[in-house]
């Protein structure tokens, strides 16, 4: 009964841990996300800092790591909303396809006649109303 009782324990205090994991390493997502939208990150700055958060949960049970997966993509899909799609010509002007935009409007690009389609241009995600690349 005493080693029945032990293995029990044993057993509830690593339960204990992988759940200490899982929450500091939503914080530590929920943070990162955060943080980008209010300094504008990239997305290859973002990325190394949640790999960093994967690496302190790779030695968790794996329903740790997927409920922190899960949680980064959720936060992913939501960042979203705070980026427009932009063409840069060669000039450094930025023409967006979002109606609302701060840069110029695509219909802006068309009716000055400038002669090259845009999907010829580079096209990023940017950080609404920044000139910074997400």
């Amino acid at each position: 009964m005493a080693i029945c009782g032990w293995f029990q324990w044993r057993k509830a205090m690593k339960l204990d841990t992988a759940i200490n994991h899982k929450m500091r390493a939503s914080a530590r997502i929920k943070h990162i996300w955060s943080t980008s939208k209010t300094f504008s990150l990239t997305h290859k700055e973002i990325m190394e800092r949640t790999n960093k958060v994967f690496e302190t949960i790779a030695h968790c049970p794996e329903w740790v790591k997927s409920y922190v997966r899960g949680q980064n993509d959720l936060l992913l899909e939501q960042v979203y909303q705070h980026l427009e799609f932009c063409y840069m010509n060669e000039h450094g002007d930025l023409f967006s396809t979002w109606r609302e935009t701060s840069h110029l409007s695509t219909e802006v690009y068309y009716t000055s006649g400038r002669g090259i389609e845009l999907c010829r241009m580079k096209g990023h995600h940017y950080w609404k109303g920044t000139r910074k690349v997400f």
